[in-house]
């Protein structure tokens, strides 16, 4: 009797944590534009990731872009961002990102952040698009409270961000 009880209860508590979350992140749901106080991004339908070529406006919420120019690259998550910011000419000749504009969706307020002033949590149990993801947000403390609610192992800034330490899992 104890045993079921006490699955129950875990069960409970595990649907009501998963309908927060997902509550929490549905502020914007049925549209492609990203809002913030100071830009919205607006997704086109056929982008594609620049390293993977999935379609990023299904994951509007993890989109992560880099401008260069008049052109901008986008990226299913910071992940597929980083491999293409440290590698750039992999992706495309002749490419210059030093005066490039880096934005990553900050994951509570879901705001279009600069990634090299922004914290990226990584080794939580959040799953990106693409499995485990670099999750950023616009402050260190935001960075601190999800680290601990999701079990993270570390804050990151942009600068000390790697290819050596990019998640490889896929969901």
């Amino acid at each position: 009797m104890r045993k079921k009880v006490f699955i129950s209860m875990l069960l409970l508590s595990t649907t009501m944590f998963a309908m927060d979350h997902s509550n929490h992140n549905m502020q914007n749901h049925n549209t492609n534009q990203i809002n913030s106080e100071h830009s919205s991004l607006t997704i086109p339908q056929d982008a594609k990731c620049s390293v993977c070529g999935m379609f990023v406006a299904k994951y509007d919420k993890w989109v992560a872009t880099i401008q260069v120019e008049k052109e901008i690259f986008y990226f299913d998550g910071v992940k597929d961002m980083i491999k293409f910011y440290s590698e750039p000419t992999k992706y495309i000749k002749n490419i210059d990102l030093k005066n490039s504009i880096i934005s990553v969706i900050d994951y509570y307020t879901l705001e279009q952040v600069d990634a090299r002033n922004a914290f990226f949590v990584i080794g939580s149990n959040v799953m990106g698009p693409m499995g485990n993801e670099l999750v950023p947000f616009k402050d260190e403390n935001s960075a601190n409270e999800f680290l601990k609610d999701h079990f993270g192992t570390k804050v990151l800034k942009f600068n000390e961000i790697s290819l050596d330490i990019l998640p490889t899992k896929h969901h």
